[in-house]
């Protein structure tokens, strides 16, 4: 009979963070308004002072986004087996 265990590691994706910067705004949390055209979304800008600013849409203005790797847990199961093998 085989006992199915799972260990836990570190995500290597987000380091156990369980977040990543969000790649829109780059992790700054907010992007330039002339870059949001009706129907689409953030792309990856610099800051630009001249330009006025808004909240990512991506991220909410957090400048993060949940880690699609170990889904916002910062920890990736990955199977072992314990026991014996019949």
């Amino acid at each position: 009979m085989t006992q199915a265990s799972v260990w836990y590691n570190t995500c290597p994706v987000c380091h156990g963070q369980g977040r990543i910067p969000c790649k829109s705004c780059s992790g700054a949390g907010d992007v330039s308004d002339m870059h949001l055209g009706p129907g689409s979304s953030a792309t990856a800008v610099q800051k630009s002072k001249a330009a006025p600013r808004c909240a990512c849409p991506e991220c909410g203005g957090k400048g993060a986004c949940s880690c699609t790797a170990c889904h916002g847990h910062g920890m990736r199961g990955t199977p072992a087996f314990t026991g014996t093998i019949y």
